[in-house]
């Protein structure tokens, strides 16, 4: 595992506020907790869907499928939007709001600034979004000039060479990514209890 250049993730973040691309202090962004970490939970289901699909003989028959057809590419996407709306519902907790602008960089960033440098969280997931988030906008530009240079028989041939990434990615996702989280109060606030409110409050992680 490489090391973590903790003065980049300082230096990248305060050019990212001054372009306006993360605010600070936004009281507005926490009521939003829940949504964004119900987006995420969602598009894990989706990314451990479609690679059941793509991987299940019995599936593809019940959705009148090819036996070779398969969607590996999405598994990818699916997952890394996992990562990135559970990485937005943990800065929302800390009043950090990831404009439109650059929303991709600046989530890494303001993750490994606000929950990695901390210590909150282990450097090594700091590492594991940055590559998942390579890997799917990699994809999702590569799939796109494939398409429209080779055609879809080139296009379907590129999903099925994927299906490693896609293991990975969805490994990422719902394991070493997913259990850390879970062991932080935000995973509790979709019903949370009047005790669990009280904690939130008692760390500042509500107003």
């Amino acid at each position: 595992m490489r090391d973590i250049d903790l003065r980049e993730i300082n230096k990248e973040y305060q050019n990212l506020v001054q372009k306006e691309c993360i605010k600070e202090n936004d009281d507005q962004i926490t009521t939003r907790i829940s949504l964004m970490f119900s987006k995420s939970q969602n598009n894990l289901k989706i990314a451990r869907a479609i690679f059941k699909l793509s991987t299940t003989k019995e599936f593809k028959e019940l959705f009148k499928l090819k036996e070779d057809d398969t969607f590996f590419d999405w598994t990818i996407q699916a997952s890394y939007y996992s990562m990135f709306h559970a990485v937005n519902s943990l800065l929302a907790t800390k009043k950090i709001k990831i404009s439109k602008i650059d929303a991709h960089k600046s989530t890494l960033y303001a993750f490994g600034k606000h929950f990695i440098i901390t210590k909150e969280l282990a450097e090594e997931l700091f590492i594991i979004y940055g590559q998942t988030e390579e890997k799917a906008l990699a994809l999702f530009s590569s799939l796109a000039e494939e398409k429209q240079k080779r055609g879809f028989s080139a296009y379907e041939r590129l999903s099925k060479m994927n299906i490693e990434p896609a293991e990975e990615s969805l490994e990422h996702a719902q394991g070493n990514f997913s259990s850390s989280f879970s062991q932080m109060p935000l995973l509790n606030l979709i019903s949370p209890s009047s005790s669990q409110i009280a904690h939130c409050h008692s760390q500042g992680w509500f107003p």
